[in-house]
């Protein structure tokens, strides 16, 4: 499927208003990294950015104009330098120069082969940090072995001194990577897919196995240093525990944030989608780090490459059911997470997901996913409405059967969220969809269960003769309206009587206005004429 050079936005946010709105729409577009925060930036306004995490924003210096290139010496100051002192001095320059933000600069830098010198100093460090784990491990083996006589930490120095290289590598990395898009997507096909995805993947499993240890370590501690001062023991001891553990974990979490963050960077690349998506372990990984106790931005990077991943299309099936319960994570995380932030990012991957036909109705038979979505319509984050509001409108583009037990959910408490939405939300985008969702759900099986909800009639009613409402909201609600008049006969009562007098206060309205058309666009004229057609057959 072509989808050119442009870098997509988030899913149906460049829907035109002339565009049809009820029907299958066009695949969801992924996100650049160069747009704003959903935290820093939460106007109650339709906007054509959408949310990144702050961590994917690159805060980088401003120059005036272009250095020269001191790529290739810092690149042979990495390749030559072995020893702990040389390598460390050589990645810390290649930090201090690649932290910019031109974008001539960073080709350059790929082109001078920045991201190959970079990969393969990373696999070395690996090693070495393998080499060293399993030294710790025979070293543990041994105190026990010896009654516990323990000698030199040198070993534990050294190791964490390679654990802080790796980090400044991944930040170097990232840096780079903050080349042009066409760059980016030369260097993913020559370096990131094959060789440099497994090793980020191997540093984000350290990292998050690292913070599940670190996590326990902390309890341990608490209890230990209560014990301790119960017992007459140093409080400064304790203190210096938890300072010389946290120094250890600073690396960690640098570690993490910059290898996500490069995940980040490859999502942008439309070709990259589908490659990383099926790179063995790649969705796992990302989905344990969201669900980790890792930094709050490494988990926001995670959560924002999945719901890239998530737009296209040949993604979707495999990530809506994927053996790890990526699915069920994203529905944990959008339910519940103490993070609006987390939220947000999971509701726009449940809604990305939402497109694709096959997932509407497996996703639909998940309570708790319709539960996310209804709660998170309610949000004081704007970004996070439009993502749960364009997720139930996809969601209703189901079977009849699907679309009966949406209206009959929770006692019609979803039909009453998508009315309360469509009335009243101060965002356009919002109504809209929740528009949408409504007109979608009606159909033969539907309209005798919409047609009683009395809310829903008024609201269709006001939207359909409205003169302030712009957009597509008064269209989608006139042919809500003809749906239920082909449908609802006289047998059924009062939902008849209902709509007998909206269609009889519509077409009162529509003579009082035919000298001012103005009001309304040749289209909804035709569709208020056909209702009061079907009103007077």
């Amino acid at each position: 499927m072509a989808r050119g050079k442009e870098i997509m936005a988030e899913a149906m946010i460049y829907q035109k208003a002339a565009n049809p709105v009820a029907t299958a729409e066009a695949p969801p577009k992924i996100t650049n990294t160069d747009e704003n925060s959903v935290n820093e930036r939460d106007e109650e306004t339709s906007t054509s950015s959408d949310i990144i995490p702050s961590c994917l924003k690159s805060h980088k210096r401003q120059r005036t104009s272009p250095p020269v290139s001191n790529a290739r010496k810092i690149i042979d100051d990495i390749t030559h330098s072995v020893s702990h002192e040389k390598r460390l001095s050589a990645i810390v320059a290649a930090c201090s120069e690649f932290d910019h933000n031109i974008l001539s600069a960073h080709d350059e830098e790929i082109e001078a082969g920045a991201d190959a010198a970079l990969c393969k100093h990373l696999a070395f460090l690996l090693l070495k940090q393998q080499q060293l784990q399993q030294l710790a491990y025979t070293q543990q083996h041994d105190i026990c072995s010896n009654n516990g006589e323990r000698g030199s930490n040198e070993d534990d120095k050294s190791l964490s001194d390679v654990e802080s290289e790796i980090g400044y590598t991944c930040t170097a990395l990232e840096m780079v990577f903050r080349c042009s898009s066409s760059k980016l997507a030369e260097s993913f096909h020559l370096v990131g897919s094959t060789e440099l995805l497994p090793l980020l993947l191997t540093v984000m499993g350290n990292c998050v196995q690292k913070s599940n240890i670190t996590a326990s370590k902390e309890m341990f501690m608490t209890t230990s240093a209560t014990s301790s001062l119960a017992m007459g023991g140093s409080e400064m001891c304790v203190q210096e525990a938890k300072r010389e553990q946290s120094k250890n974990d600073n690396a960690a979490k640098v570690t993490i944030m910059k290898s996500t963050k490069v995940l980040g960077h490859f999502a942008t690349i439309p070709q990259a989608l589908v490659p990383m998506a099926f790179h063995r372990g790649l969705v796992s990984m990302l989905r344990r780090v969201a669900k980790s106790r890792v930094a709050d931005k490494a988990r926001y990077n995670a959560l924002w490459t999945l719901a890239n991943l998530a737009c296209d299309p040949d993604n979707m099936i495999m990530m809506a059911c994927h053996s790890s319960g990526l699915l069920d994570s994203l529905v944990e995380i959008a339910y519940q997470d103490k993070s609006q932030e987390a939220r947000s990012h999971a509701a726009k991957a449940i809604m990305n997901l939402a497109w694709r036909p096959e997932n509407k109705i497996p996703m639909s038979e998940r309570p708790k996913l319709l539960s996310a979505m209804v709660e998170l319509m309610g949000s004081k984050i704007l970004k996070t409405r439009q993502h749960a509001a364009r997720a139930l409108r996809f969601l209703s583009e189901a079977p009849a059967k699907t679309k009966v037990e949406q209206c009959l959910y929770e006692n019609g408490k979803l039909l009453s969220t998508l009315v309360r939405s469509a009335s009243s939300d101060i965002d356009r985008t919002v109504r809209e969809s929740s528009m949408a969702a409504i007109q979608n759900l009606a159909c033969e099986e539907t309209v005798k269960i919409i047609g009683e909800q009395s809310e829903v009639m008024d609201l269709l009613l006001k939207q359909a003769i409205s003169t302030t409402e712009r957009g597509n909201a008064p269209i989608m609600a006139g042919n809500t309206l003809c749906v239920l008049a082909e449908h609802i006969k006289a047998e059924m009562g009062r939902c008849h009587t209902d709509l007998q007098k909206c269609i009889k206060i519509i077409a009162s309205w529509s003579e009082s206005m035919s000298e001012s058309p103005t009001y309304w666009s040749p289209r909804r004229e035709k569709i208020l004429r056909h209702l009061c057609g079907l009103k007077s057959q």
